[in-house]
């Protein structure tokens, strides 16, 4: 027993030391954090001002350059929105106000081949062949025209 009595004197000196010391510490704590309040603490905020009159100058730019791109915008807007407009009006013109070149064509032949003024293509190459002979024998060539106007 007489083991346990010294070992608890010895514990309860140590915890009156562990207690000592941390009065103190906390002493300590108290005047450094006092000494922290009284100390006037000077921030250099010459580099936050200076960003941020950066940020300021970047910013009226971007205005600037947002109203010139606009105004610029509007022009080009402007100009796409007459060459729409523009295109539309010549497609309608070509396809409802124009005749395409074979749709006349197309047309014209129609109307021959009703009044019977086209040649087959037997006709054709019939006509060809004869013509060949009136330029190669002429005489005989007038006698027929002769003979032919006689028929009529």
């Amino acid at each position: 027993m007489k083991l346990i009595l010294e070992e608890s004197e010895i514990i309860s000196e140590k915890i009156k030391r562990l207690e000592q010391l941390s009065a103190q510490i906390e002493q300590s704590n108290r005047n450094h954090l006092e000494q922290l309040k009284r100390t006037d603490i000077k921030v250099d905020n010459s580099g936050v001002n200076r960003s941020i009159a950066e940020l300021e100058r970047v910013a009226e730019k971007t205005v600037k350059s947002i109203q010139t791109t606009q105004k610029g915008f509007n022009w080009v807007l402007y100009t796409v929105v007459f060459s729409a407009i523009s295109l539309a009006a010549l497609f309608f013109a070509f396809k409802y106000g124009f005749q395409a070149k074979s749709e006349i064509r197309n047309e014209y032949y129609n109307e021959l081949n009703k009044e019977g003024r086209i040649l087959s293509e037997k006709n054709a190459v019939f006509m060809e062949k004869f013509y060949k002979w009136v330029d190669k024998n002429p005489n005989d060539s007038k006698e027929l025209f002769r003979e032919v106007n006689k028929m009529k």
